[in-house]
């Protein structure tokens, strides 16, 4: 199994093998290769440990995955449950 949290594309590189993502606030270049389908600025990416972009979200997908996150991160575990359900 691997961990994945979702970003969102800032740039894609020329060469269209990386993109610049914005993830809570900070910005960082990803890796494109393992995608088969051309990414577009605005588009949500899945990024695995490693800076590797893994799929390409659907943004309504992306961001309830980003609500889940910030409710655990608060600590809110009843918000969490009730969002992935």
């Amino acid at each position: 199994m691997c961990l994945g949290v979702p970003a969102q594309v800032v740039s894609v590189s020329n060469n269209t093998l990386t993109a610049t993502v914005r993830q809570r606030g900070q910005t960082f270049t990803v890796n494109l290769t393992l995608l088969d389908k051309q990414v577009n600025q605005g588009d949500y990416l899945l990024i695995q440990l490693g800076g590797f972009a893994c799929e390409i979200l659907p943004q309504q997908q992306a961001l309830e995955a980003i609500a889940i996150i910030d409710a655990i991160k608060n600590g809110d575990m009843s918000r969490a449950k009730h969002l992935y359900s």
